[in-house]
This record gives C-alpha cells, structure tokens and sequence, in this order.
C-alpha cells in the first residue's frame, strides 16, 4: 500500500511529541533511506528522483554533524573525594551476557568517571540501593570481529566489564563506590503472560528429543534469562514445573520454537495472564495499547471480537480499503488474537501492541472455541478413520500421524469434546471420503488450547492434548469441578 505524502512524517512527528521532553528534542532532521535498495537522502523528492544517492553517505554525515559527542557526567565533588582513584565511576547496564572464561560481562557506555582492572565494584538498583559487590575481572572492547582487553576505560568509553562476585540485572548500575548515585533510565516494562513448562509427560515422550529432563529445562531457561530482559523465569514451589514470563504470545512462541529446534522437549500450559496485588488487596491486570490494521472488509469482525471483550475503542482511520483501529484492551482480551485474525483476513492483518498500565481486574473474556476430537486409541492415524471423523469438524492432523490416547486431532462443530478412534486396521480400501486438514503452528497452538489442556512440543511434533488423557478419569475430574 502506497502511503500518502507527509502520513508518515505526521505519525513521526506524533511519536517525538509524544516522548520528547524538552523543545529542543522536536528539532530533528528526517532522512528518506531505503535499506533493500541501499541509499539515503535528504529529501523525498531526491529519493524519489532518478538522480538519488546509491550509497548510505548521508546518513553517517547526519550522524556525525547532529549526534552531539559523548560528554562525561559531572559527579559531586564530595563523592570525587571520596572516591579519587574511579573519580565517582558509573555505568548502566544496558546489556547482559555471560561470555566463555569472562563470566558476567556488562556491555554499554561509561556514564562517569574510570575504572581499571581488579578494581572493586557495587552493583545498584534503580532505587539507589546497593544490592550486590565485587570486583572487575576483566575490561574488553570489541574491534572488527575479535574481543581485546585493556586495563582501563574512561567516560564516554564503550567497553564491556567482566565481573566476580555477582550477577548484574538490566537496570541497575554498576559504581565504584556506594555514594555515586544511579544512573536514570526508564525501567523496563513487565512480563504480562506466562506458560508453565514442564516434562514432556504423554506416551511418546523420549522419542525425538535430545533434552528431555527438567534440569535440562530448567538451565536453557536460566540462559535465555540471564540474555533476554523480557523473559523472565519462576521455577514452581513443588519445582515440578517453570514458569515463564513474557511481553506476548508471540514472543514465547519464539523462545519455545528456538529450545525445540536446539533438541529440547516439553509439556506447556495454556497462557494465562500475569496478575497482581494493588497495595489495597485489589487484583491488577495488565492494559495494552493495540493497533490493528486490516483490509475494510474485516474491521467489524474486529470491532465486535474486541468490543465483547471490554475493549476501549480510541481511534478509527480509514485509508483506501484498509482500516485502522487503536484501542485500549485487556491482555486477557487479546490471548489468541493475532491466530484469529490471521485466519481471517488471510495473514494480511497486522497487530502492535505496547504495555500501558495495570488496572482492577475484569470479567473473564467469553468462551469463543467449539469442543475438540480427541483419539481414543493409540496407533497411526488412517485416512478412512480420518475421513470419517471430517464429517464432524476440523481436522487438525493428517494420516500416518502417530497417535495416542487423549490427543487433539481436530475441532468439533458442537460444544462439546468427542473421543473417537482413528488408528483402526483397515484391509481392503484405503480412503472413506476426501477430507482437508488445518495444521496449526506452535503460537496457534498455545492459543487455542484451554485451560484442561496441554501442548506437547519436541523437534519433530506438536501436538495438543488433554492434561489427563483417559477418557474416564477426565468425566470424573469435570464432575468434581462442577460441585466446587
């Protein structure tokens, strides 16, 4: 879709409005780049021209005439008595890896004063507390593809600090004394949906993986955690299980087809929402901004799923035939959203959201999902059992897929689950009926199970089933809950 002359400068223009906090921050140039092509320009009209730049000059120019040089901050003299040899040394962590023979290693701009290597060193949080001490075990900076040490840096200096002793968290600041102050920064949002991962626990377990323990588990989490500050990961109190927390569905998504394709099997819950207390006792829930752009054609399906689900409705703009709505939602209201609107629209919708505060917890979002096809029996699946089982739903799964007792293969049209057996031995004839299947990826997947199910995810499968998967012990269960 071609954009309208000035919509994006406006929309720009809206954003430093927006987040600037002073007048001069509204004084910005605006470049015209196009990364595919690989030119830059000053003006639209030069990019659009058959005499544009072919290269990303520019650029660098624009950068080395308006980004002022790094200067170092000013630190209270009290502090530089104090503190002679780092002169008041401080530095953001901004970003957190664990590097071979290194350790803990802190990456980001040196916001006052020196360091050295062996100096020691404290760990702050963003309230000014010192939560932690050590000492420099080494100082690096990275040229061309290869790490050098060095024995100092200075303000100003991007360098990477090793340390001993602790482990720094994003946010904090590492200081050479207790009396330098934080450096500011905006704290990071919070994690607003989790899944519990646990042992992959259904009757194929152990066959595809190569990491199938919890312990395994439980250190590839610990790592991306220790790299990612978006996730963050809560082992369980009987330790049976972690939790992982994350900014969306899609991200977990992400995370879980990574450990899947390094080896790693698993058992997920349903996301669910990340609450908590206000200091009244009051439940809090997370409130997103959301964006949602999709074809005309589409935009009351939208407005209706989202509506019912106590979205606030902030804007509508319509340009062409594509309409786009910014509103207010519950994260509760979005779980499942992007599936549902990828299989209508096409894959055309796109979806932004962004945190914007916690409020009272709402009423629970309505059931939208019809019941499921469970197999009864294990063995392969046939296409004269599957073609059968089409006449009543989705199918989810196609033949020769191995099966066992209490997975989902499809979807009912009714409300209700039915168990069915479609791994029969059939002689004679091969087919009952033509039939299609609807495959769904993992983020689809973790979306659509509910909350007495569970995704089975290893290298070469995901599968969704019951959490209990006999039959006669899942009725028990349901009437057991129904008298609660």
């Amino acid at each position: 879709m071609v954009r309208e002359k000035g919509e994006v400068e406006n929309e720009i223009f809206d954003v430093f409005a927006t987040m600037a906090t002073s007048d001069e921050q509204m004084e910005y140039p605006t470049l015209y780049a196009s990364g595919k092509a690989g030119f830059c320009a000053s003006s639209l009209e030069e990019a659009q021209s058959d005499g544009r730049p072919t290269d990303m000059k520019i650029l660098y120019e624009t950068i080395r005439d308006v980004v002022p040089s790094p200067e170092p901050a000013s630190v209270d003299p009290d502090i530089l008595a104090l503190d002679e040899k780092n002169k008041g040394f401080s530095m953001l962590v901004s970003q957190l890896d664990r590097l071979p023979a290194l350790g803990p290693t802190v990456t980001g701009k040196i916001f006052s004063g020196q360091i050295h290597k062996g100096d020691k060193i404290h760990c702050k949080s963003l309230q000014g507390e010192v939560v932690a001490s050590g000492k420099v075990k080494e100082i690096t900076v990275v040229l061309g593809v290869t790490r050098e040490p060095v024995k100092s840096a200075k303000a100003g200096d991007i360098v990477s600090i090793s340390v001993t002793g602790f482990m720094p968290r994003w946010t904090q600041t590492l200081v050479s004394h207790a009396k330098v102050p934080s450096v500011e920064c905006q704290p990071i949002d919070p994690p607003i949906v989790s899944v519990n991962a646990s042992v992959n626990d259904s009757p194929l377990a152990g066959k595809d993986g190569k990491y199938i323990t919890l312990n395994a588990l439980g250190e590839r989490l610990d790592k991306e955690a220790l790299t990612n500050p978006a996730i963050d990961v809560q082992p369980s109190p009987n330790r049976d299980y972690f939790e992982i927390r994350g900014r969306g569905e899609m991200q977990l998504g992400i995370l879980i087809e990574e450990m899947r394709r390094e080896g790693y099997e698993m058992s997920l819950s349903p996301p669910t929402v990340v609450k908590s207390q206000g200091e009244d006792g009051t439940i809090l829930e997370p409130w997103e901004d959301v964006q949602i752009e999709v074809d005309l054609s589409h935009g009351s399906q939208v407005m209706e799923r989202m509506s019912v689900r106590g979205a606030k409705v902030q804007d509508m703009n319509t340009v062409g035939d594509r309409q786009t709505i910014k509103l207010e939602a519950s994260t509760s209201s979005m779980l499942g959203l992007r599936s549902w609107l990828k299989e209508i629209t096409g894959g055309t919708a796109t979806v932004v959201s962004d945190f914007k505060d916690m409020r009272p917890q709402g009423p629970k979002p309505p059931k939208d999902r019809s019941g499921v096809l469970v197999a009864n029996t294990a063995g392969t699946a046939t296409s004269v059992d599957l073609g059968k089982a089409a006449r009543l739903g989705k199918l989810f799964i196609a033949e020769g897929i191995e099966v066992y007792p209490g997975m989902i293969f499809g979807e009912n049209n009714g409300m209700n689950d039915i168990d069915t057996n479609i791994a029969r031995k059939h002689d004679g004839y091969q087919t009952a009926a033509n039939f299609q299947t609807a495959e769904k990826r993992l983020e689809e997947a973790l979306s659509y199970i509910l909350d007495d199910e569970k995704l089975e995810v290893t290298p070469k499968r995901i599968a969704m089933r019951k959490a209990i998967l006999d039959a006669n012990e899942r009725r028990i269960a349901a009437k057991a809950a129904s008298k609660r």
